[in-house]
């Protein structure tokens, strides 16, 4: 049986090696390109794969002549590419697709998008015939059930800590969980506070959700150690925006969306607070920059960075004409990644990372679908169902 095989990403020698062994010259197609690692010293490849495994005999690039030998090891990879042409060119022109902004312009997303005020992506805690009818339902009741209960369990317990010396555990040892544990179970619980404020809205939770907002506000970074380069400590005048400074503006927005007047009742600082720390660490400087890597649309930190900029946005901005440069913007991004996909929808991270990476996707178009009404729309695009048929 023929099997299609997809691989993308960043490798060392041999692992470029490995990927390039396991097809035969007449069933592969691949681009690799090298380039000076600034970490560490060497090479890395930034491999793009296809390739169709039927029964061939392998052929390997291997042996320590070719580790020494980079240009031969070139060459012959090159061999390769050049007796699969026909593939190479295939892919190559997805490259070349673009979706989102081939078919709307920032004057469209202005005229398309509703009023902020008139956005209604997810029922607000005031919305109670709203939650009572999620409720309603056994299996809901039973989750609420549990979520309450764990947001009991979380009224009066500290926060976690998170000294810089955690932070700079990355650069010193190479180790993550020591800080991105208690950087995870503060923005966990903050999510299950707020649930829970939604799910029964009798404030009680609501002294503990303004604590944990704040604690997160007055973090000197949203971005984890290891996705800032290789600094003990992140500068205090440079925006880093990866997945996890996006994922806090998200979840940070849309609070200040739930909550609403049930925050602002205690203190409009709140709220406030909220708006000014997601647009300056994150929207503001994805407006102005263009040198964020993931706007280059590799893999899935494009639709998950982008969904949540956008989100955020959608939840702080009143500026229609503001918010539609940034979406066209990021949807610029979101075509590259999409381009990158060959017409049968098939993830090349793998069935792990699909809700990472056209799941992500989908956030993002349904973004676009809800703000406008129901009038961005690409949910009958091919390419589209056929990434979500890869899944299922």
């Amino acid at each position: 049986m023929r099997k299609r095989l997809l691989c993308y990403g960043v490798a060392g020698l041999n692992d470029a090696q490995a990927a390039m062994s396991l097809c035969a010259p007449s069933s592969c197609a691949a681009r690799l390109r090298w380039m000076r690692n600034e970490s560490a010293p060497g090479w890395v490849a930034l491999v793009a794969l296809t390739c169709i495994v039927d029964g061939s005999t392998p052929i390997c690039f291997g042996g320590d002549d070719v580790v020494a030998d980079q240009e031969r090891f070139l060459a012959d990879t090159a061999s390769v590419i050049m007796a699969s042409a026909g593939i190479v060119e295939e892919r190559a022109g997805h490259g070349r697709r673009t979706m989102i902004t081939k078919k709307y312009k920032p004057s469209d997303f202005v005229s398309l998008f509703v009023d902020r005020s008139e956005w209604r992506p997810f029922p607000q805690r005031a919305d109670r015939p709203e939650w009572e009818r999620i409720m309603a339902s056994s299996w809901n009741g039973k989750k609420a059930a549990h979520i309450i209960t764990e947001a009991e369990s979380l009224l009066g317990a500290s926060w976690p800590s998170l000294p810089a010396t955690l932070y700079m555990r990355f650069a010193r040892d190479g180790n993550r969980s020591e800080f991105e544990g208690p950087f995870h179970t503060r923005r966990h619980r903050l999510a299950v506070l707020t649930m829970a404020e939604c799910l029964e809205a009798k404030g009680r939770f609501l002294d503990e959700i303004i604590n944990g907002v704040w604690a997160i506000c007055e973090e000197s970074t949203w971005s984890l150690p290891a996705h800032i380069g290789n600094i003990p400590l992140p500068h205090h005048d440079t925006a880093y925006v990866d997945l996890s400074a996006c994922e806090t503006a998200i979840e940070l927005a849309g609070i200040s969306y739930l909550m609403g007047d049930a925050l602002d009742s205690i203190s409009p600082a709140v709220r406030k607070r909220i708006k000014y720390e997601i647009m300056r660490r994150v929207v503001e400087p994805v407006e102005a920059r263009n040198d964020f890597w993931w706007l280059g649309g590799k893999n899935n930190w494009t639709p998950w960075c982008c969904g949540n900029v956008l989100g955020s946005a959608m939840y702080l901005m009143e500026d229609r004409e503001r918010l539609a440069r940034l979406a066209w913007k990021v949807s610029a991004a979101v075509d590259k990644f999409i381009a990158g996909y060959a017409p049968d929808g098939g993830c090349d991270e793998g069935p792990s990372y699909w809700v990472v990476a056209p799941g992500a996707l989908l956030v993002f178009l349904e973004l676009l679908h809800s703000r406008s009404g129901g009038k961005i729309t690409f949910y009958n695009e091919p390419l589209i169902r056929n990434m979500g048929r890869f899944i299922t």
